[in-house]
This record gives C-alpha cells, structure tokens and sequence, in this order.
C-alpha cells in the first residue's frame, strides 16, 4: 500500500512540474515591451533540435567548439543543440538574439530585418543551395534539421521558446512623476 501512495505522490509531482512553452517571436517581444535587459534575463529553449556542420581542413589548428566526427575519411565539425537545450541571450537587437547554448559562443535566431512578426528561427545565409549558420568564428552547414513535435505541433525548423511561466514572474515597476514648478 505504502508502495502505491508513493508512485502516486511520484507521478502526481511530475504531472505538476511539467513546464509549459510557447515560441518566442516578434509579436510577443513588442507585445510584452521586451527591453534589452528584460531579453538578457529570459530563459531560453531551442525545439526541434538543431545540426549544424563544417568540414574541418587538416591545417587548421584550432578545433572548433562541438564534435570532431571522421566521415568518409574527411574530418568534419558537428554542432548538436538537443531539443528543450537552455540558453542564454549573450547580445540582442531589434530583429536578433545570439543566444548561448555554451560559455563563449551563441547562434544567432530572429525574424528577417524588417518584419514585424515572426518566430525566432536560425539566421545565417544560402550559400551552395544550403542553409548556414555562422557559430564560433566559422560557416556551419546545417544538417538533419527535419520537422520535429515541439508543444503538441510539428515544427519544419528550429526555433527559440521561452517557460509559459516566466512571462508570469515579469514585473514592471512603475514611478509616474508629478512634474516640478519654479518656486
């Protein structure tokens, strides 16, 4: 009996401590009146996963952050962002975020310039008829990047998410002055 108490207290904590996330896009960012600070202090979340790789030329004396892999007898460099990684946004603009998954290094997510609306996905550049991402000082191929469930619906790409609860916790405080007349 004990034993059935206690699997139901398990399971009853873990239904409640379930998170609940929603995309972070440009409407919510000027809905919420975001400023650069408020950015910096949000948690952020990437689903679905995202890959992203560059071959590595034997001359090259630095390795690159991520993974060194062998394929095909080439040495290549993969980045791997799970799905749910947290990340920090180390610099922020009207359109971007470079948020952190790793100390000293961020991928840039955002809306095209000029939109007003929009979820934060990966920003980079077409070059060869692939997608790329800049990352730790080099051009990443990104790879494998298939639509993945994220919150209940099927996304095609990687995008930014924040804790449905945080948007809670944010607080404005808020001093009106009276004004000041010569004395």
């Amino acid at each position: 009996m004990r034993a059935i108490v206690s699997a139901g207290c398990l399971l009853l904590l873990t239904a409640c401590s379930h998170q609940s996330y929603i995309p972070f896009t440009q409407e919510l960012r000027f809905s919420e009146g975001f400023n650069n600070a408020d950015l910096q202090q949000l948690q952020y979340y990437v689903c679905p996963p995202f890959k992203a790789e560059r071959q590595f030329r034997m001359v090259e004396k630095n390795i690159s952050s991520g993974k060194l892999i062998r394929r095909q007898g080439q040495l290549v460099n993969e980045i791997v962002v799970p799905q749910w990684t947290p990340g920090v946004a180390v610099q922020v603009d009207e359109h971007f975020l470079a948020v952190s998954f790793e100390e000293g290094t961020a991928l840039t997510f955002g809306v095209e310039q000029g939109l007003p609306q929009g979820d934060y996905t990966p920003l980079g550049r077409n070059k060869d008829d692939h997608f790329q991402v800049y990352y730790d000082g080099e051009w990443y191929y990104t790879i494998d990047n298939t639509a993945g469930e994220c919150e209940g619906k099927v996304y095609s790409q990687p995008r930014l998410w924040i804790d449905a609860d945080s948007l809670k916790e944010k607080t404005t405080e808020r001093k009106v002055l009276q004004g000041r007349r010569i004395e």
